[in-house]
């Protein structure tokens, strides 16, 4: 067979983000695994082409043409929401058997939020109506399949659920004191800190993540900071701080990283003394297996994939309700037998999620249609 893959979330904001990642993580575990189908990568920034070689692969900058679609026996594009990017692909223009991956649908649950700009809000909406025209629906977690099958009214038999794997970077031992150090002396990390990765949007809840924090008991507050890993421009940061101010909180007890690489991200995990991600949305939610794999403990929310993919191994509240976040941090730092539990727990758990696996269902599903 000749498959193609559209990996335009290379080229985009996604690229560092989880989008981007489960892109390439996802195409580089299909190439370990199959030598023998011929692979057609098309959107390939040259600066990434590296990351995908092999005898059965060629590379492409640009986006498939129509004579190259043509060449294909099945064609799977990675996000179809990379709002004006590029004129999306049509299923009724692809030849071949067509392959569309949805890691969310945020836009449609919190379209009001998210979709503020009217021309963004078209744009997005005009491309929802072309989702159930491809042959197969890959979702990354049963909460994604589900509201693909029921807020776009597609039928199941239409959809796969197709998890994302662990980064096997983050299996690697236990950060020592000379790198826990060098990591909190760069981010200015002076006490004991609770862990979180989020970004400025509606549905991250960092507000909610603030006012948490600000109903810890004085006791437990008074020694530790917030460490946010976020992505955000001059003027969001000063915002985030404005917030955090309006809670009364010293603002050294916020620490803003914005973006970290793999190897300071690894020792964060590590001198943490809990993870925090209480979304109101995810698609996946990859953060809580990288947690896992750092033997961190894990709180997150009780609603959409975050309950998922955490499983037993985390404690689940209500992300609407700060009270009920803080309690749960609060039995975190608390409990030392909860701990360990959560420690044990997860490592368990994350060992479930590999890309192997996952490149097997899809490669299974593209070479075995139902």
């Amino acid at each position: 067979m000749i498959i193609g893959i559209d990996l335009l979330p290379l080229k985009t904001g996604s690229y560092q983000r989880g989008i981007g990642n489960y892109s390439a993580e996802l195409v580089r575990a299909l190439l370990r695994l199959d030598p023998v189908n011929q692979y057609h990568l098309f959107n390939v920034p040259l600066a990434l082409q590296h990351l995908f070689s092999g005898c059965n692969v060629t590379r492409y900058e640009e986006k498939a043409s129509g004579d190259a679609l043509s060449t294909l026996d099945a064609f799977l594009i990675l996000n179809y929401f990379e709002l004006f990017e590029e004129i999306p692909y049509l299923p009724c223009e692809i030849p071949c058997r067509s392959f569309l991956l949805v890691h969310d649908l945020i836009g449609v649950i919190f379209w009001e939020k998210t979709l503020v700009v009217k021309e963004r809000r078209l744009e997005y909406f005009s491309r929802l109506i072309h989702v159930r025209n491809f042959d197969l629906i890959f979702a990354n977690s049963k909460s994604t399949m589900r509201n693909v099958t029921h807020l776009l009214d597609i039928p199941r038999k239409k959809t796969r659920v197709v998890y994302a794997g662990l980064d096997e970077g983050y299996l690697q031992p236990a950060s020592g004191e000379t790198a826990l150090g060098k990591v909190r002396e760069r981010y200015a990390i002076k006490k004991s800190y609770i862990l979180s990765i989020l970004s400025i949007n509606f549905h991250k809840n960092i507000s909610g993540l603030f006012e948490a924090f600000s109903i810890l008991p004085p006791e437990l507050r008074n020694n530790l900071c917030l460490v946010l890993v976020c992505r955000m421009s001059r003027e969001e940061e000063l915002t985030l701080r404005s917030i955090w101010a309006e809670r009364a909180l010293p603002d050294q007890d916020l620490v803003l990283t914005h973006y970290v690489e793999i190897q300071d991200l690894i020792p964060l995990y590590d001198g943490a003394s809990l993870f925090c991600f209480p979304t109101l949305y995810e698609g996946f939610g990859l953060p809580i297996l990288e947690a896992m794999a750092r033997c961190c403990p894990v709180v997150t929310s009780t609603i959409s994939a975050s309950a998922e993919i955490a499983g037993n191994a985390a404690v689940l509240v209500d992300p609407y309700d700060p009270k009920a976040i803080a309690a749960g941090i609060r039995s975190v730092l608390e409990d030392d037998g909860l701990r360990e539990h959560l420690v044990r727990a997860g490592k368990i758990r994350c060992s479930i999620f590999r890309w192997e696996c996952v490149a097997r269902r899809v490669l299974a599903e593209i070479e075995h249609p139902a």
